[in-house]
C-alpha cells in the first residue's frame, strides 16, 4: 500500500488549513481552545506524522500501516485532548512515535513507557524500569527463534519478580541525587557505611579461607554422616537472626560462659562474626556444586602426568570451579552486609549500615531513615553490578584459557 507523492501534498494542505482556520478563530464550538505556539506545535507534529506515514507506506504492510494512525490518535487523545498539562509531553511522544514505528524494539518499549504514564502513576518511572525490562528480554528472547513456550515461561516469571522489585524501585526514586549526597556526607552514614563495606569484604575472606577446603573435601569423599554434615551447612540460613545474636551473645558477650577470655560483644570481630555465621552457606554451597562438576577423571589425568595431590587441586580443579566460587563469594558478601538482627543482637556498635538504618526507623521514624535505606541499597547496587562484571570479563577469559589447555 503505497501513497503517492500527490496525496501527502493534498493532506498536508488539508492540515495546514485547518490550523490556519483554528488560528483565526473561525472554527467554533471545539471543546478546546489552543493559543498561537501550542497551534504552531501541534501542526509541526501533525505534518511530522504525514510524512513519517508517507515513507512508512513504501516499508511496511498494510496491517501495520493501518495501526499507525491509530496509535496516533490513542497519543494525541490521552495527552492533548483529555489532559491539557500533558500536551508539552505530546508533542515530544508523538515525534518519538513517528520516528520509531518501523522500529519494532523501540516501539514496543515506547509503548510500554506510554502505558506506565497512563496507568502507573504515580510511580510511572518505576514501573517502566520494571515492564521495559520484562519487554526487553522477551523480545531478545524471541528473537533468537526460541518458541513462544520458552519466551511465555520467562515472561510470566521474570513479570512476577518485576513485581517484587517495584516497591524498591519505587523507594529509590523517592529522593533526588542531591539528598542522597547529602545523606551520603553525614559522618554517621559514612562511617556506618565503611564498617558495613570492611566487615562484610573481610567476613567473605575467612570464609573463603575455610570454605573452600571444606567444599573441596566434601565433594571429592564419601563418608558416613556427610548428608548429616551437608543438613548442618545449612542449618544458619534456617536459623532465625535474632536467636543467633542471642546464642552468640550468651558464648562470647561480656557476660557469657567465655567472656572472661574472648568478648566480642561491641567489636568489629563481633559484627564480623555474625556476618559469617549467616554468609557462609553460601560460599560453601556453591562451591561444592562448582567442585562437583569438575570431574574426578581430570585430576586422575593429572595425577598420572606425576602432580600432586595438591597439584592438581591447584592447577584442575579450582581453576575449573573458580567461577563457581567467584559467585559464592558474591553471595556470601552481599548476604553479609545486608545482616540486620544478629548484629545488632551481638554488636550494635560499631554501627553498620543496616543497623543504622533500622535504628532511625524505630527512633525518628520511617523518613529520617529513608535517605540511609536508599544509600545503602545504591552502594550495594553498584558493587554488586561492578562484581558481577570482574566475574564476566575476567574469569571468563582465566576460565577459557584452562578449558583449553
Amino acid at each position: 500500500m503505497n501513497f503517492r507523492r500527490s496525496d501527502f501534498v493534498a493532506m498536508a494542505g488539508l492540515l495546514l488549513l485547518l490550523h490556519a482556520l483554528l488560528m483565526i478563530g473561525e472554527l467554533r464550538g471545539l471543546p478546546f481552545r489552543l493559543d498561537h505556539f501550542t497551534n504552531a506545535a501541534l501542526l509541526f507534529t501533525n505534518l511530522y506524522f504525514l510524512y513519517s506515514g508517507y515513507l512508512l507506506s513504501h516499508r511496511l504492510a498494510a496491517f501495520r500501516l493501518a495501526l499507525y494512525p491509530l496509535g496516533y490518535a490513542v497519543l494525541l487523545y490521552v495527552f492533548f485532548l483529555r489532559n491539557p498539562d500533558w500536551r508539552p509531553l505530546f508533542f515530544v511522544l508523538g515525534v518519538v512515535y513517528c520516528s520509531a514505528y518501523r522500529l519494532p524494539a523501540v516501539l514496543g518499549l515506547f509503548t510500554v513507557f506510554i502505558l506506565s504514564h497512563i496507568f502507573a502513576q504515580p510511580h510511572p518511572w518505576a514501573a517502566f524500569l520494571v515492564l521495559g525490562s520484562v519487554f526487553a528480554v522477551a523480545y531478545m528472547v524471541r528473537r533468537k527463534a526460541y518458541g513462544w513456550f520458552h519466551v511465555t515461561a520467562l515472561t510470566f516469571g521474570l513479570a512476577i519478580f518485576g513485581v517484587l522489585l517495584f516497591p524498591i524501585i519505587c523507594f529509590v526514586l523517592l529522593d533526588s541525587p542531591q539528598t542522597i549526597l547529602e545523606t551520603f556526607s553525614q559522618s554517621e552514614v559514612a562511617l556506618a557505611m565503611k564498617t558495613s563495606l570492611l566487615s562484610a569484604t573481610i567476613c567473605t575472606l575467612i570464609v573463603l579461607v575455610f570454605g573452600v577446603p571444606l567444599a573441596y573435601g566434601i565433594a571429592r569423599t564419601n563418608f558416613r554422616g556427610k548428608t548429616v554434615l551437608e543438613t548442618a551447612i545449612d542449618l544458619p540460613i534456617l536459623i532465625p537472626q535474632s536467636a543467633v545474636g542471642v546464642a552468640f551473645l550468651w558464648v562470647v558477650g561480656a557476660k557469657g560462659f567465655l567472656g572472661g577470655t574472648v568478648n566480642v560483644g561491641g567489636t568489629l570481630a563481633g559484627v564480623i562474626l555474625a556476618q559469617m555465621f549467616v554468609s557462609a552457606p553460601f560460599l560453601i554451597k556453591t562451591a561444592i556444586t562448582s567442585f562437583e562438576a569438575v570431574h574426578p577423571h581430570l585430576e586422575s589425568v593429572a595425577r598420572s602426568l606425576g602432580a600432586s595431590p595438591a597439584g592438581a587441586f591447584w592447577r584442575v580443579s579450582l581453576p575449573l570451579a573458580a567461577r563457581g566460587i567467584f559467585v559464592g563469594c558474591i553471595l556470601t558478601w552481599a548476604r553479609a552486609i545486608s545482616e540486620v538482627g544478629s548484629v545488632a543482637i551481638l554488636a550494635y556498635y560499631p554501627m553498620t549500615a543496616p543497623v543504622l538504618v533500622f535504628s532511625r526507623s524505630t527512633q525518628a521514624g520511617i523518613e529520617q531513615a529513608r535517605p540511609v535505606a536508599i544509600v545503602l541499597i545504591l552502594t550495594c547496587l553498584w558493587i554488586f553490578i561492578g562484581l558481577h562484571f570482574i566475574r564476566s570479563a575476567a574469569f571468563r577469559r582465566f576460565v577459557g584459557r584452562t578449558e583449553q589447555i
